[in-house]
């Protein structure tokens, strides 16, 4: 079986239109042949609205508004996918849950970790449901028990050899089922968890392919391929067709 790891950024999961052409793209994918992981990242610009409500965790009751912001924008994407709060009732609560346990605490890097990372889980929670509503034989994975890590918060070293073992117990690739997980997070061994630096969803399609032996890790954008610069700000930007590793 040909195993591939997909992986789909935040501009590509940015809204409800988003998220159904997201679905399009894995139907096509998904063959009995297939064996499939994907990773996907917080939508839109989540990451820079979690990172306000950290950064107003020792004002207490200033991180409200941009709580409520963050609520707002997934509710807002639900409901153009015509699905309930319900599917995100259990994780927001839990988020809740944090916040109150870090609220009026300095905003350090453990307190960044343990919050700033649930953007991921919101994310990956609604894509799950859309795909499942597609009839795709989709499960969710948590990555903070499967990307193994140190306590070096914010910028994790990731224990490879720790990593492999739970990909391949958690992700039987004979199934035919499509694993769904987040990038950017991970967890200690006792639990603890952290991220792996901005931008680091990417990595983490990486760390599943190594792991899975995977033919394939595709990483879906909002452009072409890698390019010469942003062909919004520079028209004449082109897609660069070969990089070595260096």
């Amino acid at each position: 079986m040909t195993r591939e790891v997909h992986k789909f950024g935040g501009a590509s999961v940015r809204d409800a239109d988003a998220v159904r052409n997201v679905g399009r793209i894995l139907a096509d994918v998904a063959r009995a042949d297939v064996g499939l992981a994907v990773v996907v990242s917080a939508m839109g610009k989540t990451t820079n609205a979690m990172e306000s409500v950290w950064s107003a965790l020792p004002q207490g009751e200033a991180a409200i508004p941009a709580v409520e912001r963050v609520r707002r924008f997934h509710a807002g994407i639900l409901d153009g996918l015509s699905m309930p709060w319900s599917v995100l009732e259990k994780d927001w609560a839990l988020f809740e849950d944090t916040l109150a346990a870090w609220k009026g605490q300095a905003a350090d890097d453990r307190g960044y970790d343990a919050l700033v990372g649930f953007g991921e889980r919101f994310s990956t929670r609604i894509v799950h449901a859309h795909l499942a509503a597609l009839g795709l034989p989709v499960e969710w994975v948590s990555a903070w028990e499967l990307i193994v890590t140190d306590a070096g918060h914010r910028a994790a070293r990731v224990d490879l050899e720790e990593t492999r073992n739970r990909v391949v117990q958690r992700m039987s690739m004979g199934t035919g089922a499509l694993y769904l997980t987040q990038g950017f997070v991970g967890g200690t061994l006792d639990g603890t968890p952290t991220t792996l630096g901005r931008e680091g969803s990417d990595f983490s399609g990486a760390l599943l392919a190594e792991a899975l032996d995977a033919e394939r890790l595709v990483v879906w954008k909002d452009v072409s391929g890698v390019m010469t610069g942003d062909p919004r700000r520079w028209p004449p930007a082109r897609r660069i067709e070969r990089l070595d590793y260096g």
